[in-house]
């Protein structure tokens, strides 16, 4: 995506992009680097102005509750600076790693998320 392509996938998600903002795009992967369905995201710092959505059938959908076999996923309207990401099966409620991703206003930043102790 480049910025001025992801204001109508916000906007889908329902959360429009603020430019101060940044935004947080996300694949989740497997053990073998496949994409990972029902995998859910969360985490800390994001701000209060953010929202997750999921890309379910190539469309980002906010009710969603985790990925579909895309594996991807994104937050709009991240508060600039480090966040950090979490991923849990949503069956098992089991853990599937953590990452830090570095947020700037106006960007969107890129990161897999992938099996890790």
């Amino acid at each position: 995506f480049r910025v001025a392509d992801f204001q109508g996938v916000a906007e889908a998600a329902g959360n429009p992009a603020l430019s101060d903002h940044g935004h947080v795009f996300l694949g989740a992967r497997d053990c073998l680097g496949a994409p990972a369905s029902g995998v859910s995201f969360g985490g800390s710092d994001f701000g209060s102005r953010f929202s997750l959505f999921y890309l379910i059938d190539g469309l980002p959908v906010a009710t969603a509750p985790a990925t579909d076999s895309s594996g991807r996923a994104g937050f709009v309207n991240v508060a600039p600076g480090t966040v950090v990401v979490s991923g849990s099966r949503v069956q098992t409620n089991e853990r599937v790693g953590e990452i830090s991703v570095r947020v700037r206003a106006g960007e969107i930043s890129y990161s897999s998320l992938v099996p890790s102790p």
